[in-house]
């Protein structure tokens, strides 16, 4: 479109956010984030494109840089005020990208493609807006530029646990937590894991974090009542890492923390790889008296013959069938009640993550759950935060 900009309007961190708020809240942040993008629109502009968490809007008569700087602070001004949920407030971080008609895209697709180009620059770089006028380069610099800012936050300490409460499905009370790493780049508002760990894993920086996690965790832990534990996630590239055995080892013994109150959480698809190296990798584990989960089940790999040759004491159903209780999937329950039917055929204690509401709650204990883990009972929160909870 000639003598008009091309605006890409997204809200950041959508993902982590509906996993911080759930999606009811998430619903009301994404309501209120369109509402100030109409408010940012003019009514000669052109609404071309949009999902909930993103716009793109042709902004006619605007071409030249001062006039896309003057839009794009209006856009900031719109987007500062907090958004109140409940009784909290969530400050809206966004990215835009503007790609005027000078920037060397001939027809509207290309000036798309340039606008999303834009926007992974902007995420990768930390920045509210940018103007896009190349194509040249771009992915490789993104992830470039991310691998080396996430190796820099990692060497001086940017990065913090946060603690998920798990409560026992029929007493309610706190009886352990997951470990979910975020990140805290000086200045700025939480980064969770969705933006960053993509270039965790390209950047061969999984092993590191997780050492790093493991270690804060089990310091944390430390500091918390016997029996109260910790769940960490370890990936399966790091399950098969020769270093894993030794750092579980040293951080218990250095922090005094007896290795039943550690739960390594090994997602089921992890299988999937190297099903005889994994096993005999997890039995190593267990010798050192941590306990073992499949996380994530129901989702990834299916043969539930493994399932009783390998050295597990827990199974954590998959938010996806947790959440279709309050949804309109009849067969949930059902599901549900099978998978516990065979946890209990094993032996295993139960886990049930995305527990969001009341009825799903008291289902899942019905059907013979062990602990509940979900926003019914709090977010991921900061390690003061979660000993508060435990002691309230």
């Amino acid at each position: 479109m000639k003598n008009a900009t091309l605006a890409v309007i997204e809200l950041a961190n959508h993902e982590d956010l509906e996993a911080d708020l759930g999606e009811a809240c998430m619903a009301l942040v994404l309501s209120e984030f369109a509402r100030r993008v109409e408010q940012f629109r003019r009514e000669r502009d052109e609404l071309v494109e949009s999902a909930p968490h993103k716009f793109c809007i042709w902004l006619r008569d605007v071409a030249q840089r001062q006039q896309i700087e003057l839009a794009a602070a209006k856009l900031e001004r719109l987007m500062t005020p907090p958004i109140s949920i409940v009784d909290e407030e969530i400050r809206p971080q966004f990215h835009a990208a503007f790609v005027p008609p000078v920037a060397g895209a001939h027809d509207t697709d290309a000036r798309m493609r340039l606008g999303e180009l834009g926007i992974r620059e902007a995420r990768s770089r930390d920045l509210p807006w940018i103007v896009k006028d190349t194509a040249a380069n771009d992915r490789p610099m993104d992830d470039h530029r991310m691998i080396h800012r996430v190796t820099r936050a990692l060497e001086e300490g940017e990065f913090t646990p946060y603690f998920q409460p798990k409560v026992n499905a029929g007493l309610r009370n706190v009886t352990g937590c997951e470990a979910l790493l975020r990140w805290h780049p000086p200045g700025h508002n939480v980064i969770g894991p969705g933006t960053f760990m993509p270039a965790v894993a390209k950047g061969g920086l999984l092993p590191d974090l997780t050492w790093y996690v493991l270690k804060a965790a089990i310091a944390q832990c430390r500091k918390w009542p016997d029996p109260i534990g910790v769940a960490v996630n370890v990936p399966p590239a790091v399950l098969l890492d020769g270093q894993l055995e030794d750092v579980i080892r040293d951080a218990l013994a250095i922090y005094s923390v007896a290795p039943e109150r550690l739960t390594l959480e090994i997602t089921e698809d992890a299988m999937a790889g190297d099903p005889t190296q994994i096993g005999a990798n997890m039995r190593t584990l267990r010798e050192l008296g941590a306990r073992l989960s499949i996380d994530d089940f129901g989702t990834g790999y299916s043969s539930l013959s493994h399932l009783q040759d390998l050295p597990i004491d827990e199974l954590k159903i998959d938010r996806s069938f947790v959440q279709g209780l309050a949804g309109s999937e009849p067969r949930s329950e059902g599901i549900l009640a099978g998978v516990v039917a065979l946890a209990r055929g094993l032996e295993l204690h139960i886990v049930a993550e995305g527990v969001e509401d009341e009825s799903s709650a008291v289902t899942l204990a019905t059907l013979g759950c062990d602990t509940l883990q979900g926003y019914l009972f709090g977010k991921a929160m900061p390690a003061d935060q979660f000993r508060r909870m435990m002691d309230g």
